[in-house]
Formats: C-alpha cells, sequence, structure tokens
C-alpha cells in the first residue's frame, strides 16, 4: 500500500516511527508527557460522528473509491497529550463519546 500511495505522491509521515496507535501515544510518554491519547480516523468516523454529520458530509463529497479512503484513513489519526497536574486530572475525564 506504501509503494501505491508514493506512486501518486502520496507520503503518509511517521507511519515508520510510529505504525500503531499505542506508539503515537508512547511517543508523548516518553517525553514525560502524564498522558496521551490516539484515535485513527476511520475509528473517529464511524464510532463518533452523528449519523446525520455522515450523512450530511456524503452528500457534500462523493467519493469514488471508498475502500482506498479507508485504507488511508486507517494511517491518520488525531492524537492529544497533556502535561501538568491540573490538565491530568481534568483530561482523565474526557472521553469520545460513541454515537
Amino acid at each position: 500500500m506504501i509503494r501505491n500511495l508514493q506512486s501518486r505522491q502520496i507520503e503518509l509521515k511517521g507511519i515508520h516511527a510510529y505504525p500503531e496507535l499505542k506508539d503515537q501515544e508512547t511517543r508523548f510518554t516518553r517525553l514525560k508527557w502524564d498522558g496521551a491519547k490516539a484515535v485513527d480516523t476511520n475509528t473517529i468516523h464511524d464510532q463518533y460522528l452523528d449519523r446525520s454529520d455522515i450523512s450530511r458530509m456524503a452528500r457534500l463529497e462523493i467519493l469514488d473509491e471508498l475502500e482506498e479512503w479507508h485504507l488511508l484513513a486507517a494511517h491518520y489519526c488525531v492524537a492529544w497529550a497533556y502535561k501538568s497536574a491540573t490538565a491530568k486530572e481534568a483530561f482523565s475525564c474526557v472521553q469520545l463519546d460513541r454515537k
């Protein structure tokens, strides 16, 4: 897949250094962040977005290659980290509510 994407000038920066979501989280905690979380783009789309928003987006952008999009989106994530005693307490209660 990586060669296929490279042939189309699509580069997944960091895929070799941080191939898994856990690796993304660990990179922050190794840098002395108190905690970190990473969620891939497919998970956000499939589990956390409201179905009405998904329908609205589908009408805005029609994708021909959904399988290709899912493969690509699996390699992108949203990651966050926090540092400090007060932030640790505040972020410990942050959860992505599943829809």
